[in-house]
């Protein structure tokens, strides 16, 4: 619908100038403005609405192999010149030709994939005399990885319609961390520390690492851990809202304390419908009354590896038909549209495109095309 309503408005103006433009621009012109204006608006569209749906999802996994070895030389240059001539007299012509050479006889590579099948570092084209980098020396077989694979997400291209829950405070929404990301190759954060106190955080991130890594591949399942102060408990609701619901794979628990660390409450964020896995986990670690991030794993790992079930997104394309652009997406398109039309419409005033030999009302310019 939106996409039809943006079409009407160059439409508009390449109709009235062919109504208005004094017969010169004819039925043929007329219907090669049309299409001139309408091939790149769709793709522009196109690309637009895809932008909105565009996601990633972390795919958890585990180091399968590292490797290194010599390739063919990355480093090549230009050598032996020299002019090659064809040809006797005036209709002689010459040209330089080079071979190509390389400075060394081979180049070094470092590489390492994960279980999942991708290669999750590669260090490549290095002269022979290179030192192994210290990054490819800490990888080991074994090593939990993440990976960002991308996907089509239809709530996050209209998370209105089904986000229907009621609005946060922008407190709360200030307070929600932005979504890890994928660094240093194939590491990411799975536990999110808002300010808790004495909470060895690397410690537990470790221990998460691994859990993702087992549970990971085997459920399809990616584990987020976030621990806050913050007393009330719509915060989760906050980081739903923030997060889009989080992603499709996500199971995101929230834990709420104080800074001596007794439990106030607890939250899961997920699009899973086992909601026996989120009471289990949510009961089971307030009934500890004290954080502890060991056993809070532990029964995260337990309730998720029994009750996980990750949906599809295929089960929210029905939401496709309402993704649209935004506002300023919308102005960019009319804006679009506008010049396109416009100077189309200029182009067939002036320009017989189709060499049908009307008269010209401008001298000089009007001409074939």
């Amino acid at each position: 619908m939106i996409l039809l309503l943006v079409l009407l408005f160059p439409f508009a103006i390449s109709l009235g100038a062919f109504l208005f433009g004094g017969k010169r621009i004819t039925g043929k012109e007329l219907a090669f403005q049309l299409a001139v204006v309408t091939v790149p608006l769709v793709i522009t569209y196109a690309i637009m609405v895809n932008g909105l749906t565009s996601d990633t999802e972390i795919w958890n996994g585990s180091i399968a192999e590292k490797h290194d070895g010599t390739q063919h030389c990355c480093h090549s240059y230009s050598c032996n010149c020299h002019d090659v001539c064809s040809g006797t007299g005036k209709d002689r012509s010459c040209y330089e030709h080079c071979d190509t050479c390389y400075e060394h006889s081979h180049d070094i590579y470092w590489e390492a994939s994960s279980t999942t099948g991708k290669e999750v570092y590669s260090n490549t084209c290095n002269p022979p005399s290179t030192e192994m980098p210290q990054r490819w020396g800490q990888i080991y077989v074994g090593e939990p990885t993440a990976e960002e694979h991308s996907y089509t997400n239809y709530i996050k291209g209209n998370p209105a319609s089904i986000l229907n829950r009621e609005a946060v405070s922008p407190r709360l929404l200030a307070e929600v961390p932005e979504y890890p990301r994928v660094y240093d190759h194939y590491r990411a954060l799975r536990v999110l520390d808002l300010g808790v106190p004495d909470v060895d955080v690397s410690a537990l991130n470790h221990e998460m690492e691994y859990m993702n890594a087992q549970l990971g591949p085997k459920h399809q399942v990616d584990i987020i851990l976030i621990l806050t102060e913050e007393v009330d408990p719509t915060f989760a609701e906050a980081v739903r809202q923030k997060w889009i619901g989080g992603k499709k794979n996500d199971v995101v628990v929230i834990v709420g304390m104080t800074g001596a660390h007794e439990l106030l409450w607890v939250d899961t964020v997920s699009w899973t419908q086992s909601e026996t896995m989120k009471i289990n986990i949510r009961d089971n670690v307030l009934a500890m009354h004290t954080f502890d991030g060991h056993k809070v794993l532990g029964i995260m790992a337990f309730e998720i590896d029994q009750g996980f079930n990750r949906r599809h997104m295929k089960e929210f394309k029905y939401l496709a038909s309402g993704v649209e652009p935004t506002k300023t997406q919308m102005i960019v398109l009319f804006i679009i549209a506008g010049i396109l039309a416009i100077g189309m419409s200029i182009f067939c005033y002036l320009v017989d495109a189709f060499g049908e030999e009307r008269p010209a009302r401008i001298p000089g310019v009007y001409r074939r095309f």
